[in-house]
């Protein structure tokens, strides 16, 4: 099933909070209190990754607070959500599976990536690469 996450995607675009500047390393510090690991590189890379167990279980947007995480591990990332109810997250069954679809907007392009296909399916992963250095 198609799923579309314009609006979410504009969500975590609008949250008003410094996500890129200081919450997420706040996030990451209590991930870690939780036995989360976030793991990211200061220059480079928009995307962080969330791992329990040595399970990656998504990416985190590193410019606004919105997730990409596993359906199957809701259960586990419960808890650490409830204690940042302004992060966007978009729970999906297979990384790979192209079930998402995010309309064209300029907003989204300009912050996303101008190389994402719009309009069309895509999965998590098209959108981590075609966006992951931009």
């Amino acid at each position: 099933m198609i799923r579309n996450i314009t609006q979410d995607i504009r969500n975590a675009i609008a949250t008003e909070v410094l996500w890129g500047l200081n919450d997420i390393y706040e996030f990451a510090e209590v991930a870690e209190l939780f036995n989360f690991k976030i793991t990211y590189w200061d220059e480079g890379e928009n995307w962080a990754y969330i791992e329990y167990n040595d399970v990656s279980l998504g990416y985190i947007w590193r410019k606004h607070p919105l997730m990409f995480l596993s359906a199957s591990h809701k259960n586990e990332l419960k808890k650490l959500l409830t204690e940042f109810n302004y992060v966007i997250d978009i729970f999906v069954d297979d990384f790979g599976g192209e079930d998402l679809i995010i309309d064209f907007d300029q907003q989204i392009m300009e912050r996303l990536s101008g190389e994402l296909p719009y309009d069309v399916p895509v999965s998590v992963s098209d959108i981590w690469s075609y966006s992951v250095t931009w």
